[in-house]
């Protein structure tokens, strides 16, 4: 009986697996098919930049903002582990933030000494940024979107993208556009949040959590999803409960775009538009990669 059970759990554990893999593929599938003009795409690319535009207004302050002392305390050597750069590097460099929400890295560019360019769609991000890099020499701010040609033919000896691209509804297309400002020789980092791996439960079990808290709160406006998730704290539906974690959560649950993607699938792209050098640069589900340009 032993080794029936054993075979069978051993060929359940081959389907899922393979049902796993299968997942992602068609996910990247899909995600190419519908192209960005599909109307059901274009509604979700809509409530999630509003979404994110009401979050850089209405919630400042969280754990791995600006108003957190210990961001502020890490975010030098954060940066420099994610670009695996000497922080002297930095110094008259020139930077494009891309996607910079409430300017937190634009500020440790700039306190690093850099010369930054912070980009967003949303204009409350670009106020924020623009109040957080006051006092910051050579500081810039530009609106765009990342779907469209970009509004500057510049480009960078570094270009950071942070956790922007996958929320974007065409991942692909926001990649091509945000390159071109790497210049010759310059680097790019990319956050992008990634597929759990295989075999890691709690990295399931935290994509659960999320789709979970999402799909229950998908017809809430904004500051009705605060309510929610405080009460989730409440009842312990959350492993994380505080004030300054409301940010994060929303930050999670709220933008109906959260498409997740694999490193080889990153890496071809970069490797298709002559980058080379290609690094993973954190150990984490999310994707951290650091790549040059020939």
């Amino acid at each position: 009986m032993n080794r029936q059970i054993e075979d069978r759990l051993a060929y359940l554990e081959a389907a899922v697996e393979h049902l796993y893999y299968e997942k992602i593929r068609l996910s990247s599938l899909v995600r190419y098919l519908l192209g960005p003009e599909v109307e059901s795409v274009l509604a979700a690319r809509c409530a999630t930049k509003e979404s994110f535009d009401w979050q850089w207004d209405e919630l400042p302050q969280g754990k791995h903002l600006l108003s957190d002392p210990a961001f502020c305390e890490q975010g030098i050597q954060l940066v420099l582990d994610y670009t695996q750069r000497p922080r002297e590097w930095f110094e008259g460099k020139s930077v494009a933030d891309v996607g910079c929400g409430n300017g937190r890295f634009s500020w440790v560019l700039g306190k690093l000494g850099a010369n930054v360019l912070s980009l967003d769609q949303s204009e409350h991000a670009l106020e924020s940024t623009r109040n957080h890099c006051a006092d910051m020499k050579g500081h810039r701010v530009l609106r765009a979107d990342l779907l469209q040609d970009l509004p500057t033919e510049e480009t960078f000896d570094l270009v950071w993208c942070y956790g922007v691209l996958h929320h974007t509804g065409d991942t692909y297309r926001a990649f091509c556009h945000t390159q071109k400002l790497v210049k010759s020789g310059g680097w790019l980092f990319l956050m992008l949040y990634g597929e759990p791996a295989w075999g890691e439960i709690t990295q399931f079990q935290e994509l659960a959590l999320y789709d979970r808290l999402r799909l229950r709160s998908q017809n809430l406006s904004f500051r009705e999803k605060i309510d929610f998730l405080r009460q989730a704290m409440h009842s312990g539906d959350v492993p994380l409960r505080g004030e300054e974690y409301i940010h994060g959560y929303f930050d999670a649950i709220s933008p109906p775009i959260n498409d997740l993607y694999t490193r080889q699938e990153v890496e071809a792209w970069l490797s298709n538009h002559d980058f080379e050098a290609i690094t993973k640069t954190a150990e984490n589900r999310n994707l951290h990669i650091l790549a040059r340009k020939k």
